[in-house]
């Protein structure tokens, strides 16, 4: 198995989660005082601990209080990274893979604002309701059964 020389992670991005539905699977390493977050292809996000957005840090830090075993980073390959060896609640949050890299799971929405892509549907609380397109297709096929 091809081990990963955790300096040199480009290659390295989030994953869809292998069982929860517009869920992800986000890499992140600490290296001693940042936080980096492997978000898209060779697109990284780097945080301190004050500004490591507050999912990402409560997920991490069960990560860390988890009783698991985790591997030294030299002896980190390409599958360990991804796969959660365990049967527990943890793999739909997020586990602790070696001494500095982490995966936590994060929802698309969450992902995407990391991304810098704004949900527009968030921004404008956007619903069926609100939804003047709907609508308006409702009224348009109304009038065309009058010709």
């Amino acid at each position: 198995m091809n081990r990963i020389n955790l300096f040199d992670l480009d290659d390295l991005h989030a994953l869809p989660h292998e069982t929860l539905k517009n869920h992800h699977r986000v890499p992140v390493r600490y290296i001693n005082p940042n936080y980096i977050v492997f978000v898209g292809n060779k697109f990284r996000r780097t945080f301190t601990e004050d500004t490591l957005p507050n999912n990402i840090l409560s997920k991490l830090t069960m990560a860390r209080a988890s009783d698991k075993k985790y591997l030294d980073d030299d002896k980190v390959n390409a599958i360990d990274i991804f796969y959660y060896p365990h049967n527990d609640s943890m793999g739909d949050v997020g586990w602790r893979v070696s001494e500095t890299m982490y995966i936590v799971v994060l929802e698309e929405r969450e992902l995407r604002s990391l991304l810098g892509i704004e949900d527009l549907m968030d921004k404008f609380d956007w619903n069926e309701e609100n939804d003047t397109r709907r609508k308006s297709k409702s009224k348009s096929k109304k009038n065309l059964r009058w010709y």
